[in-house]
């Protein structure tokens, strides 16, 4: 239960992403100095340093949050019905979301939860009865 807890947790988090993500995007290219708005050849290296490089975070942070808004939903489905692919997953995007701050101890959470024997053998139990 407090896995799938996590996972809904995580799930809000990444839709707040997403939005976040398209909110920054649409200030970036309705600004003054946004991408689109200026000549490129106009901008100092600095300026297009600092332009590449928040194109580069916002993919990255659009790109991570698109592809938990798939995996978590499935990972969920898969934790409550015990089925043993379900916990793999899970773990492997609970360790995903430890290089982020904001979701540090969400994913050690998660992982612990994974991660201890009764709940291992939640999964196990399952994959042998069928």
């Amino acid at each position: 239960m407090a896995v799938l807890v996590c996972l809904v947790l995580a799930w809000i988090m990444h839709l707040f992403g997403m939005a976040s993500a398209a909110m920054n995007v649409l200030i970036d290219v309705t600004s003054a100095r946004g991408i689109g708005q200026v000549a490129w050849a106009s901008l100092s290296d600095e300026e297009k340093g600092e332009m590449v490089g928040r194109a580069i975070g916002l993919g990255a942070s659009g790109l991570y949050s698109a592809i938990g808004l798939v995996v978590i939903p499935i990972a969920a489905w898969g934790v409550h019905g015990r089925k043993p692919w379900a916990r793999t997953t899970a773990l492997v995007y609970f360790a995903s979301t430890l290089i982020t701050c904001c979701c540090t101890p969400l994913g050690a959470y998660g992982i612990y939860a994974l991660m201890r024997a009764d709940v291992r053998a939640l999964f196990e139990e399952k994959s042998q009865v069928v």
